[in-house]
């Protein structure tokens, strides 16, 4: 077999390894065809789409401030209270990406939290209401904080007693020469500290599930910088595969003898090679077989050639980074806003971008005037009470169990 060859001979029939690697070559080609069609479609969203998302949006901030006034309100239930909190966060999930957390929303924000927590903010006072919420939430934490030292140091002297109490004083020591005198010493004083551990982990079990309880109900949201973002994930990140196979070690190793800045007396050529090892190294860590053998065809003598054995060897770590390409293909993190709009639109385009925004835009409108509509519904908890059914009730219909 020639060198590397990771593509097929025109007489003979591919190898798997070959297949794979053709699968592959074609996967990351369209990933990056689909990124530069996701930049190209980012600037047209900024320009045509993102003026009417912030005109649309117009309505929800009306309304968030009409939900942050009633959430206030010392008549709601609990459950009327988590809807609330949950349309609220919904409302902001839309504002902030497009910047529309303006002072108004951070003081009622502010206000809102505060109620949370039992406090309440002075709007005469200087200090703006978001420091304020900060301090006030500060100064819990200290407290709380305090209390819980307290508790710990109660919870060590309560253990000591309890193990006085079981295992009485210990033996007296008259002689510290005597072996038997130390050895008695010894055993009491490690059954002292099993016991004291013993009843450590059990007490403070129960300590920090009652601590656990205390904190749930406190607010999770910055009204201050009022991100207010899940920090879910489409997914886990696949590990990397297992890379322990001989071929793999060996084409690094000669691959990064190659790329080895420190044989480099040219300066530039130093700081490509820097650049080179760097790719190299990541592509290690992330079985990213692909890249170690392409820089190793690029930059090695070629004194070592894949063999089918060889190739037999690397198929597993192939079929893992063909899998991984296959589920990015998938998924899309975007660099702005616009990206995130234009990977929502690209998945719904059906190969036609102007129909796919062309809807999207429509859609907007119809959930301005929805929004629109339902701000001016609600005037009073008794209007307020029949939409959080409603949404309550949709939200179990769609997650019956949570």
């Amino acid at each position: 077999m020639s060198k590397l060859s990771t593509r097929a001979q025109p007489a003979k029939e591919s190898s798997p390894f070959q297949s794979l690697w053709r699968q592959a070559e074609q996967l990351q080609q369209q990933q990056i065809q689909r990124d530069q069609a996701l930049d190209k479609l980012a600037e047209r969203v900024r320009l045509d789409v993102l003026p009417e998302e912030i005109r649309s949006a117009g309505a929800n901030a009306v309304l968030l401030l009409k939900l942050l006034k009633f959430g206030r309100r010392k008549t709601l239930n609990d459950w009327h209270r988590e809807e609330l909190h949950e349309w609220i966060h919904d409302n902001l999930q839309i504002l902030h990406p497009l910047g529309l957390i303006n002072q108004p929303v951070q003081d009622a924000l502010a206000h809102y939290e505060a109620f949370r927590i039992g406090v309440t903010l002075d709007s005469k006072d200087p200090k703006p209401l978001p420091e304020q919420f900060h301090d006030a939430l500060d100064a819990q934490e200290a407290d709380a904080a305090a209390e819980r030292e307290a508790v710990k140091q109660d919870l060590a002297a309560t253990i000591e007693e309890i193990v006085d109490t079981e295992l009485g004083p210990g033996p007296i020591i008259d002689d510290p020469d005597d072996p038997y005198q130390q050895a008695a010493h010894e055993a009491y004083q490690q059954a002292r500290e099993k016991l004291r551990s013993t009843l450590h982990a059990s007490m403070s079990a129960a300590l920090d599930s009652d601590e656990d309880d205390e904190w749930s109900d406190q607010p999770t949201d910055d009204p201050d910088s009022a991100s207010f973002e899940q920090t879910t994930s489409d997914a886990a990140k696949a590990d990397a595969p297992h890379l322990d196979n001989n071929t793999f070690k060996r084409l690094f190793r000669l691959a990064a003898s190659a790329l080895h800045p420190d044989k480099e007396t040219d300066p530039d050529r130093r700081l490509t090679k820097h650049q080179l090892m760097a790719q190299l190294l990541t592509a290690r860590k992330q079985g990213d077989v692909m890249t170690v053998i392409n820089l190793y065809q690029q930059h090695s003598d070629g004194s070592e050639a894949l063999t089918s054995a060889d190739e037999k060897a690397m198929l597993a770590v192939l079929e893992q980074q063909v899998t991984r390409l296959e589920a990015e293909l998938k998924k899309y993190q975007g660099a702005s806003h616009a990206h995130e709009l234009a990977w929502q639109i690209y998945r719904a385009a059906d190969q036609n971008i102007d129909k796919a925004i062309t809807k999207h835009l429509r859609e907007l409108k119809v959930r301005a005037n929805s929004v629109g509509r339902l701000q001016e519904a609600i005037t009073s908890i008794k209007t307020l009470v029949p939409c959080l059914t409603l949404r309550y009730d949709a939200r179990q219909a769609e997650y019956p169990y949570g």
